[in-house]
């Protein structure tokens, strides 16, 4: 009877043990699901944050969009900066000095025999001048028409002979006699009689080796020498 009564003693001690680490297995298993339940709360506090970021990724867009609008004025702006950098500065040069303007006469009318002989002697005197001398060259023959001291038209002038000597060496070379007045000596002539006149009234003219190879020749020691144009020196 004795160890029947132990054992039952046993019994409900087994019993009561194993309600107890029933009770501590399902503490156990309420504490472990309220703290996953705790731990998965986070992620709502994430979610409803989330709004805010993705407001905040549009700020990169509009920042983005101000870049591009900025650039874009700025490459706008460029081209006209860049042509006011290249755009270059035109100075006006200085003009040359004027060469002095011939003086002009009243324009004179020749007979056809004064006209060619006038154009035949500037050919023969002066075939490889430029303009001005050839003008100069029909300005001495004009000057002296003018003048008292010689005959009153051109064809006299230029055939003139005083002492035995002709006034123009082409009229004893036979250069005068050969003469073909070109395009440029009549135009030369042309304007003479216009009065285009670059002589300074000058009667006379020597090619400049006359000179150099007489000194002290008449023209140096009786006239006066006025200009030198070319190949020849004009006095009067």
């Amino acid at each position: 009877m004795l160890r029947i009564k132990r054992s039952l003693r046993y019994v409900g001690w087994a019993f009561l043990l194993a309600f107890a680490w029933a009770l501590l297995v399902a503490g156990s298993d309420t504490a472990g699901a309220q703290t996953q339940e705790n731990v998965q709360a986070p992620p709502a506090v994430q979610m409803e944050a989330s709004p805010l970021r993705e407001d905040d990724l549009m700020e990169p867009a509009e920042t983005e969009e101000r870049i591009f609008t900025t650039a874009g004025d700025t490459q706008e702006a460029a081209p006209a900066e860049a042509a006011a950098t290249e755009t270059p500065t035109t100075e006006t040069p200085a003009p040359a000095p004027a060469a002095p303007a011939p003086s002009t006469s009243t324009s004179q009318v020749l007979s056809k025999k004064d006209y060619d002989a006038l154009v035949k002697i500037v050919q023969a005197e002066a075939p490889d001048e430029d303009e001005i001398g050839k003008i100069m060259v029909a300005n001495v023959i004009m000057n002296r028409v003018a003048s008292p001291n010689f005959p009153n038209n051109a064809y006299d002038v230029i055939h003139q002979v005083t002492g035995g000597a002709v006034q123009f060496s082409p009229i004893a070379d036979g250069a005068y006699a050969k003469a073909k007045p070109t395009k440029s000596t009549i135009a030369a002539v042309d304007k003479a009689l216009a009065g285009v006149d670059h002589s300074k009234g000058a009667l006379y003219f020597v090619a400049y080796w006359v000179l150099r190879d007489n000194p002290g020749n008449w023209f140096e020691r009786a006239l006066t020498r006025v200009e030198d144009h070319g190949c020849h020196v004009f006095f009067k």
